[in-house]
Formats: structure tokens, C-alpha cells, sequence
């Protein structure tokens, strides 16, 4: 029998043996594939083959395909411009949003399509600014304000050489463009600029935040993005067979997908961590336009339908970080805010699972900080939660708190530029000035419970719902009406509020 000593020892040897074994052990990594959805003409899209997409600032994803615009809430595809070549779409700063086709330019107006100029055959793409947008063809072009042309410029003529690249710097709201003699041009009013000159081929281009950049390139595999003012490196690769030898120095945005429609070649680069991470695609079609969306979601337009892959997988989180959230948003800074029924309002740090209280001015009670859901924002990024003792609105600065009785739900009006909300037996709207009118069923045979739910038609009235039923409310004539019996018109009472709840 080995003394104890010795029987350490062998043991020890023993389980060092097993571990060298693992180490050493053949291991076959399975490539993961991430979950994506395959949407065509048999999910609502108008046509299969997809040239562009754009995420409006209300989150809809809008396709335009070889034969249609479609735009997609989420479950559903609603269908514009039948028939129609979609050459281009944008939205400007203040959230108008235009569609170019072969022959004429429109622009979305409460649900409807508003043809506003003519084009000639062309097929121009569109370039938004804050408040105007410029048609681009190859060689000129065209600015439109209040949907007038104001402008053309044309290559050869206003300046020496050919377009290259064009995009629009939104901190001064004008045209940028590159040209084939290396130069860089802006147009302000109707005067054009010359910015700088480069010896080497350079274009203008924008992250997805604005933010523009020149594309150096020093030779024909060569890309490097610099700074237009501090003219430092942002960005460089080498893109001939693949992308390869990515160096990230600083990036105005915190992705950014650097691409080869050739080699089908995707790299999502995250400026906090530097890290450059190769997106599988889960199909072998060649990829025109590709989009990240608000979530991180990846959308992409081929010749067989619109794809969506979800670039993130699922996280728990414990329930002592997000317990009894009834509702949650994310704010225009990009952080997530939260209503924790009987707790209180919060911003969230999820990456921390920390969350911070928001305290609301005039909710001294604690049973005043019932939260509900259907919190809201509007145009510009206030945030709105439902409570049982009024609407809260916070501006990033502070909350407070309406005197609209219980509001289970709010949401954004885009017929109004107001946000809706349930008011009481009744609804509400609440504009930009804090200004708030309410129609209230003073009857209570229409609504007899609050509303919990809004949903807006195409001509701009809204569906009430609630536990008891559905209820129209008439814009033109300000009535609720039962869904039933249109015709039943009940009085009711309209109220401005313009004081808060101290």
C-alpha cells in the first residue's frame, strides 16, 4: 500500500493526465447562424426584388422594390405606389418623408401619397436635408424647397470635372459632393464652394448618424476615412479579394458595416470596443441596400425579398433589475426608460443592471406612481408614461406631471404632430407647448372604462379600446362614437388644460 504521500502524488498525476487528454482533444467549433426571416410578395411585399430601405424616425422600415413601396410596422406590409421603380427614398431632419420613382417625386402625407414634382425618366436618387432635398443623377443635381425647384447644378458646367459622391452635411443643412479632379465642393444658397482639394481619388460620404467623412483612396485596394475638419484618420482598410487589415482609430457613431457586394463580405465595426465582427449571412443571394435598424437588427434588400436578421440574441435579466416594468421606452439620448407599476419611474442601465429613479414634480404620494403602459415619445424626444393620477412627461431634465386623471396609454400622433392619451372616460392631446385638449364621455354609455389601447386610421381618426368595447373618435367632429352604430353621436366634454399638477 503507497504511503500518503505517494498517494497524493498519484493522484494528482492522475487527474493531470485527464486534463492533458482534454486539452489535446480534437474540438470542432459549430458556426453559429443567427435567426433571420425571409419576407416576399407572399408576406405583403409588392414586389420581391428589393433596391432600397429606410427606417423612418417612428421605427417603420420602408422597402421599395422594381415594382412597389412597402412599409412594414412590424407584422404587417401596407402598400404604396403599385407598379411603380423605386429609384430613391429620404427624410428630412423635421420628418417628411419622399419617395422618387421613374417620373415623379412623392411625399407621404397622413397615410396617403402626394405626388409633388415631375421628373423626366431619370431614375435620380434623393438626398435629404432638414428641411429640403436635392435630386442626384450623374451628372447635376437639383435642390427643392417647399417642393419647388430651386436650384441645378451640373457637372461640367458650375464646376470642372464630374460628380463622384454627394450627401448632405446636416450640421449646416446643404450639399457636399466630390469630384473627378479630387476636389470637394459644398453649395450654400446658390453659390458653389470649393473645400478642399486631395491628390489622391477622395469621395464624401455619411455615417448613419450624419456625421460626414472623406474616403481617401491611396490606391485601388486602399480605404481610408479622415475627419473633414481635424483631418484625423477615422477608419482604414484594405478591400481587394476580402476586407482585410481593418484598423478602427475613432468613429463619429457606435457601429458602423463596412462591406463587398463582390466577395458578399459584411463587417460590423463597434467604436467602444474596436472590435470588427464578420456577419454571416444566412443565404447565398447578392445584397443591394442593407440597413441596421434601431434594435440592431440587420435588414437586407436582394432580388429574392426582404431579410431581417436578428444581430443579437436574447438576455435575461434578474428579477430584481426589471421586475413589474409595465412599460418601457427607448429615449432619443439612447438610453431605455421604465414605468415600474407602484415603484416608480426609471432610467436603465442595462448594461450595468443598474436603473437610477426619476423623480416626478407633484407625485409627493407614493400610490401616485401607478405606471401603466403605452408609454410614448414625440417629435422632439419627450417622453410620455401613463399613470393612474395623470400623464408624466420628462424632458431628460425632469419629470412632471399632468392633471388628467387616469391614463392607461399614450401614443404619438402623427396626423397632429400631438400625443394622444387616454383621458380618463375619454382622450386627450397634449402639443409641444404643454397644451392639452380632452374629450371626456360625460354620458358613460360609450366608454365605461378608460381606454388601454390606440390605434390611428388612414384618414388620421382613432380606435379606442377598452374593456368594454370599441369606440371611434371623429376628428371632424370631435365625437366618440360606438364602433356599432356610427351614427349614435353622444355629447361630450371638451376641456384646454394648460395648468400641472403641483
Amino acid at each position: 500500500m503507497p504511503a500518503p504521500d505517494k498517494q497524493v502524488w498519484l493522484v494528482c498525476l492522475i487527474w493531470l493526465t485527464y486534463l492533458v487528454c482534454l486539452v489535446f482533444l480534437p474540438f470542432k467549433a459549430g458556426a453559429q447562424h443567427l435567426p433571420f426571416i425571409n419576407y416576399n410578395t407572399h408576406n405583403g411585399l409588392p414586389q420581391i426584388q428589393v433596391q432600397w430601405l429606410h427606417q423612418d424616425s417612428k421605427g417603420y422600415i420602408w422597402i421599395g422594390t422594381k415594382g412597389g413601396l412597402a412599409k412594414f410596422n412590424g407584422s404587417t406590409f401596407q402598400q404604396f405606389l403599385h407598379n411603380e421603380y423605386i429609384y430613391g427614398m429620404g427624410e428630412t431632419l423635421n420628418g417628411d418623408l419622399y419617395f422618387v420613382t421613374l417620373y415623379n417625386v412623392y411625399k407621404h402625407e397622413r397615410g396617403t401619397m402626394k405626388s409633388v414634382a415631375s421628373l423626366n425618366g431619370e431614375g435620380m436618387n434623393l438626398i435629404a436635408g432638414k428641411e429640403r432635398y436635392w435630386l442626384c443623377g450623374i451628372d447635376e443635381a437639383r435642390e427643392y424647397r417647399s417642393d419647388t425647384l430651386y436650384q441645378t447644378i451640373q457637372s461640367n458646367i458650375d464646376f470642372e470635372g464630374s460628380f463622384t459622391s454627394k450627401t448632405c452635411d446636416r450640421k449646416n443643412d446643404c450639399l457636399v459632393f466630390s469630384t473627378s479632379t479630387n476636389k470637394i465642393y459644398t453649395v450654400k444658397e446658390k453659390e458653389i464652394i470649393e473645400l478642399t482639394k486631395f491628390e489622391l481619388p477622395v469621395k464624401v460620404l455619411s455615417f448613419s448618424n450624419g456625421s460626414i467623412y472623406y474616403c481617401l483612396q491611396p490606391s485601388a485596394t486602399e480605404n481610408i476615412y479622415i475627419d473633414p475638419e481635424s483631418r484625423e484618420i477615422l477608419l482604414r482598410y484594405k478591400d481587394d479579394t476580402h476586407i482585410h487589415d481593418v484598423e478602427i482609430y475613432k468613429l463619429p457613431v457606435r457601429q458602423h458595416l463596412i462591406y463587398n457586394f463582390d466577395t458578399r463580405q459584411y463587417f460590423l465595426l463597434d467604436s467602444a470596443t474596436h472590435n470588427v465582427q464578420p456577419i454571416e449571412l444566412p443565404f447565398e443571394e447578392e445584397v443591394y441596400p442593407f440597413i441596421i435598424d434601431k434594435d440592431d437588427n440587420c435588414w437586407l434588400g436582394t432580388d429574392n425579398g426582404l431579410y431581417q436578421i436578428n444581430n443579437k440574441g436574447f438576455r435575461a435579466y434578474p428579477r430584481t433589475f426589471m421586475n413589474n416594468f409595465w412599460t418601457m421606452i427607448r429615449g432619443r439620448d439612447g438610453n431605455y426608460y421604465g414605468g415600474q407599476y407602484r415603484v416608480g419611474l426609471f432610467k436603465l442601465d442595462l448594461g450595468k443592471q443598474k436603473k437610477k429613479e426619476i423623480l416626478v414634480e407633484g407625485a409627493v404620494d407614493a400610490y401616485k406612481k401607478d405606471f401603466y403602459y403605452g408609454s410614448s415619445m414625440d417629435k422632439q424626444g419627450n417622453l410620455y408614461f401613463p399613470t393612474h393620477w395623470g400623464l408624466v412627461k420628462y424632458d431628460y431634465k425632469k419629470a412632471k406631471i399632468f392633471d388628467t386623471g387616469v391614463s392607461m396609454i399614450s401614443k404619438y400622433d402623427p396626423y397632429e404632430d400631438k400625443i394622444v392619451f387616454g383621458n380618463d372616460y375619454g382622450i386627450g392631446f397634449i402639443d409641444g407647448n404643454e397644451k392639452i385638449e380632452a374629450f371626456i364621455d360625460d354620458s358613460g354609455k360609450i366608454l365605461t372604462f378608460h381606454p388601454s389601447a390606440l390605434e390611428f386610421k388612414a384618414d388620421g381618426n382613432i380606435w379606442i379600446g377598452n374593456r368594454s368595447g370599441l369606440v371611434l373618435f371623429d376628428k371632424t367632429d370631435k365625437q366618440l362614437k360606438h364602433v356599432s352604430n356610427l351614427q349614435y353621436d353622444v355629447k361630450v366634454r371638451t376641456m384646454v388644460i394648460q395648468r400641472t399638477r403641483r
